[in-house]
This record gives C-alpha cells, structure tokens and sequence, in this order.
C-alpha cells in the first residue's frame, strides 16, 4: 500500500537512484549501508518498488523509510558536520 502512495516522479527518482546510483548515492538513503548497498547493487536491474523487498538485508522498516524518503523528494542527508555547525550557531546566538 505504502508503495502505491508515491507519485510517478517519486517513484523514478527512487528507482534511478536503486538501478544507477553508485555507492555513495545510495548509502546516503535512510537505512542502507554498505552492505545493503552491494545487495542492491547485486540485485539491478530492480524493475518495480516493491522488488526492494526481494533484496537481502531490506526489510519491511528499511523499506518504509525508503519510501517516506521518496515522498519527501528525496532530500540529500544532512553531513554531521553540517549539523553540528548549525547546532552551534544556533548556541551561540541564544547565548548572546
């Protein structure tokens, strides 16, 4: 059903990224590593969403994420640096 909720474009951007993303790309997905990342790797060409479950290692809760991650226009992952830069900022003007 979750799958079903996604729009066309949501959907290809997802699966473009599962079929051609290199390793980084799709490390930088919620719940993929690099292990699950070679599984996906392994198992291109992925031809619908719902082939994501049929990969090792993802799971009905990796799967969710993935697709909120879709729905959410597949943001790019905040770098901990940058977010720890942020989180400073913002101290540092409530401190003043």
């Amino acid at each position: 059903a979750e799958a079903k909720s996604l729009t066309a474009s949501q959907k290809t951007k997802l699966m473009k990224v599962i079929n051609e993303g290199e390793d980084k790309a799709l490390i930088a997905l919620p719940g993929i590593g690099e292990t699950r990342a070679a599984a996906i790797k392994k198992a291109r060409p992925v031809g619908d969403v719902l082939d994501l479950l049929k990969i090792d290692g993802i799971g009905e809760q990796t799967f969710t994420d993935l697709i909120k991650h879709a729905k959410a226009g597949m943001p790019e992952p905040v770098k901990k640096e940058e977010a720890s830069e942020t989180k400073s900022k913002t101290t540092k003007k409530k401190s003043s």
